[in-house]
């Protein structure tokens, strides 16, 4: 049976994974997102598209509203003076919105480190978001603790191509848990789409193994220099064919 469900985040690298995994299952989809235009492809694939933001309780209410499922995600504020105070708002935001829809069903974006509740940067944040959701009564939710996305490495992806090195503040002999995007959005779409939780879950997405940063950079730079080679000799033989 098809569902309606409710995505915040689609214009990011979870949420828009997850918004085109249900809809090429035919879902019903709801994006909401305070840049519309960014979401023309996937309005143009069926998906219906809410201008709006995490900030708008009642947009947040009416999308929620007779949904199967929604996925929530606390959005970054780099402009914010007090992080805290702006995450606990939007949480704040979030549990009105379930609450006066009436929603049942929540899959929750948190992080792996989300247990301590202190001293975990920007993942006390989703950590003290859990504990709130959890407090909602009659609402199944379950919180999604991912590992470190591998796609944060292209932030650094210049660095690395051009001098073999990456810049970071971690300990580059430490291995992490790491996962790619595209591994937990179809954890989040499957768990959307059977809700399959009760109660208060929740559900570890890890990836294949842990990596070190300095492993995982000597690969980004093997396959950049393997994607060089074969640029190189697809360029060299469009030429052969042309001369």
């Amino acid at each position: 049976m098809k569902k309606q469900i409710v995505i915040i985040g689609a214009t990011g690298t979870v949420g828009s994974k997850v918004a085109e995994i249900l809809i090429n299952e035919g879902h019903s989809v709801k994006l909401i997102a305070r840049n519309p235009e960014k979401l023309e492809t996937f309005k143009n694939n069926g998906a219906e598209i809410i201008r709006g933001n995490v900030n708008d309780v009642e947009i947040l209410t009416e999308s929620f509203k007779n949904a199967d499922s929604a996925f929530l995600i606390l959005p970054d504020n780099v402009k914010t003076d007090n992080t805290r105070a702006y995450q606990r708002e939007i949480t704040g935001n979030f549990i009105q919105a379930i609450e006066k829809s009436g929603n049942k069903h929540i899959v929750n974006m948190s992080s792996l480190g989300s247990h301590m509740h202190e001293g975990n940067g920007m993942m006390a944040g989703t950590g003290e978001q859990e504990v709130r959701l959890n407090q909602l009564e009659g609402v199944n939710v379950v919180h999604i603790r991912s590992a470190y996305f591998m796609e944060n490495f292209l932030r650094t992806i210049g660095l690395v191509k051009t001098k073999g090195i990456n810049g970071t503040a971690a300990d580059g002999d430490h291995a992490i848990p790491m996962v790619a995007t595209q591994d937990g959005a179809k954890v989040i779409s499957a768990h959307l789409v059977n809700l399959d939780f009760t109660g208060k879950s929740v559900h570890p997405v890890m990836g294949p193994k842990d990596y070190t940063y300095r492993e995982f950079t000597n690969i980004v730079v093997k396959q950049s220099a393997i994607l060089t080679c074969l640029m190189f000799k697809y360029r060299l033989s469009r030429q052969k064919k042309f001369s």
